[in-house]
């Protein structure tokens, strides 16, 4: 087996992180999010959305990824000293702060390529008040030992590589629950689309009246 395309392939990475860390990390969270969303529909076994698809990865590319590689970048500047006595604040820090943040940020970008200017400012607040505690639990199960590892062992260069890969799982629990409360008024208005085209049903329903 021919190994030189692997170094190739990862010396052209090398070189563009260098020319263009900010496109070549939001590039590849596309595919992260892609891979993440794809995995969530097969799980919800709903039938494929691409539109959903196509909007998280657009969440992934130009909010989520651009906003981790500049928070990584301050904590670096921030927290200065080497070995644990530096990965831990940071890691602290950032679960504290930047994680809830990010998830907020995740679940409005959703609402709002869903309602547009039509965003309902309740069904968001009583979305944060179900969900963000919940799947905060869930982040601290994961990100904290996984950042412990990123800010410890890994190059700056590659720590948003290295969390994308974890972030395939991350962000199908992600699309799941930003999506949840309106993947049920889709199949809340495909139940009444079907019941009113359903002659049997209808009847039925002036029946029970």
């Amino acid at each position: 087996m021919n190994f030189r395309i692997f170094d190739k392939i990862g010396n052209s990475y090398k070189k563009s992180l260098q020319n263009r860390p900010v496109v070549t990390k939001s590039l590849t969270g596309t595919v992260v999010f892609f891979l993440g969303d794809t995995l969530a529909q097969k799980i919800e076994n709903r039938g494929y959305d691409p539109k959903r698809t196509l909007m998280m990865c657009t969440v992934g590319t130009f909010i989520v990824v651009p906003q981790i590689h500049f928070w990584f970048k301050f904590l670096d500047k921030t927290f200065t000293k080497p070995g644990w006595a530096g990965a831990i604040p940071k890691v602290v820090v950032d679960q504290l702060t930047f994680g809830p943040y990010l998830f907020v940020c995740n679940m409005t970008s959703v609402q709002l390529f869903h309602q547009g200017i039509n965003f309902d400012t309740q069904q968001w607040k009583d979305k944060m008040k179900k969900d963000f505690f919940p799947v905060l639990q869930k982040a601290w199960m994961i990100w904290p030992l996984t950042n412990c590892i990123l800010f410890r062992f890994v190059h700056p260069d590659y720590r948003i590589l290295i969390s994308n890969l974890v972030s395939v799982g991350w962000n199908c629990i992600l699309s799941t629950v930003s999506n949840k409360s309106f993947l049920k008024n889709n199949q809340i208005d495909n139940n009444n689309n079907y019941n009113n085209n359903d002659p049997s049903i209808s009847t039925m329903a002036s029946l029970n009246e």
